[in-house]
C-alpha cells in the first residue's frame, strides 16, 4: 500500500534541501573580506618544493575597453602583451578620459610570464590596467580609475620573495614585482611623484 506524503512532509523536505545552500551563501556574505584575503594570500606560495606563479585577480568593477588592435600587442616569450602605446589607447578608450586630459606617464608595476599590471597617470586621474589573456579577451583591461585627489595614501610593502602589495587610496592589495623597484619606499616615491606631476600640470 502506497502512502502519499502530506503537505507538511513535502514542506519539511523542501526546507531541509534549502538549508545547506542558504548556509553557504550566508557564510560567504559574512566572511567575504576574509575569503578574498585568503585567495590573495594563496595567489603565490611554495609547497612541496614547487613555486606557484603569482596571479593578480581582476577587480569586480573593471571597465570594458574596445577590442585590442594587433598593432598594440607584442609577443614576449610564449605570451602576448600590450605595448605601452596599447596601454595608453586602452585607457583612453575605456576609461572616459576627458577631452582636455592626457596621459603623461605610465609605469609597469607587476610582470610575470602571463600578466602585466600598469599604472597610468593623467592630469586628473590615476588608472590601473591589468593585461593578460583573459582581460584582453573580455575587454576588461582597466581595473580602476581614481581622481588624483583620492589617490592617497600610497603604501607599498613586501609580501613574499619577489612579490609585494600596493595600496593607492581605497584600492588595496595590488601585486607588484619587487624586482622592478629598488625598495617599497622607491615605488611609493615614484607613484607619489607621478601624482604630484599631474597636480603641477593643472596648476
Amino acid at each position: 500500500m502506497t502512502v502519499s506524503k502530506s503537505a507538511l512532509e513535502i514542506w519539511l523536505e523542501l526546507v531541509r534541501s534549502l538549508v545547506w545552500p542558504a548556509t553557504v551563501i550566508f557564510a560567504i556574505a559574512m566572511f567575504r573580506a576574509q575569503i578574498i584575503s585568503l585567495i590573495d594570500r594563496l595567489s603565490s606560495f611554495e609547497g612541496f618544493g614547487v613555486k606557484m606563479m603569482a596571479f593578480q585577480q581582476a577587480a569586480p568593477d573593471a571597465r570594458e575597453s574596445p577590442p585590442v588592435k594587433k598593432a598594440d600587442v607584442v609577443t614576449r616569450g610564449t605570451e602576448s602583451f600590450l605595448t605601452e602605446t596599447g596601454v595608453r589607447t586602452a585607457i583612453r578608450q575605456g576609461a572616459d578620459l576627458a577631452a582636455d586630459d592626457e596621459i603623461y606617464r605610465t609605469m609597469r608595476i607587476f610582470s610575470t610570464q602571463s600578466q602585466t599590471t600598469w599604472l597610468a597617470f593623467s592630469k586628473q586621474k590615476v588608472f590601473l590596467l591589468l593585461d593578460d589573456a583573459s582581460t584582453r579577451a573580455s575587454g576588461l583591461l582597466v581595473q580602476w580609475v581614481l581622481p588624483r585627489d583620492q589617490a592617497s595614501p600610497v603604501l607599498a610593502r613586501p609580501r613574499s620573495p619577489g612579490l609585494g602589495l600596493l595600496d593607492i587610496g581605497p584600492r588595496k592589495n595590488w601585486l607588484y614585482s619587487t624586482s622592478l623597484f629598488a625598495s617599497p619606499e622607491h615605488l611609493q616615491k615614484e607613484i607619489t611623484s607621478a601624482i604630484q606631476e599631474g597636480a603641477q600640470a593643472t596648476a
